[in-house]
């Protein structure tokens, strides 16, 4: 089974870069559309493109996949162009997966089972959909994890 958020990652990517060009063609024939002071405009925008640029640096692609005793994450910033894998464990080492909503992101924490202890790995999902929310809990019943907790 897998999981992924190419697909929005790349909508948002897009998202961002139209607003950062809508931003430049502004910056440069604002001042004609608008009368305000020149150093006003400037540093708004110069905000606003500080503000999507630091939006864009903050994406990253997640890719979950799972067979019959593997479990595997690969994660990634979309303009990148590949993803590295993060983690591969046999699904018995996996003690729980707990995803913890936020206003604009998901974060999924995976817990496993290691020599040293229980070691937690936090990813950033961005916006799951319930068809992918519905995976992850199947996923967890396969694999005997303790159940998906969405917080």
């Amino acid at each position: 089974m897998k999981v992924s958020n190419q697909t929005q990652i790349r909508l948002l990517l897009c998202g961002y870069l139209i607003l950062l060009l809508i931003d430049i063609v502004f910056l440069k024939f604002g001042s004609i559309v608008i009368a305000v002071n020149q150093s006003l405009l400037y540093t708004v925008f110069a905000l606003t493109a500080l503000f999507i640029i630091w939006r864009i640096s903050l994406l990253r692609s997640f890719e979950l996949e799972t067979t019959e005793h593997i479990f595997s994450i690969k994660y990634g910033h979309p303009l990148s162009g590949e993803l590295k894998q993060i983690i591969e464990v046999p699904l018995q080492k996996i003690l729980f997966l707990k995803i913890e909503k936020g206003l604009i992101n998901n974060f999924l924490i995976v817990s496993i089972n290691s020599k040293k202890g229980m070691k937690n790995f936090y990813f950033r999902t961005g916006l799951l959909s319930d068809k992918e929310l519905e995976t992850l809990k199947t996923i967890t019943k396969l694999g005997n994890i303790a159940e998906l907790d969405l917080t």
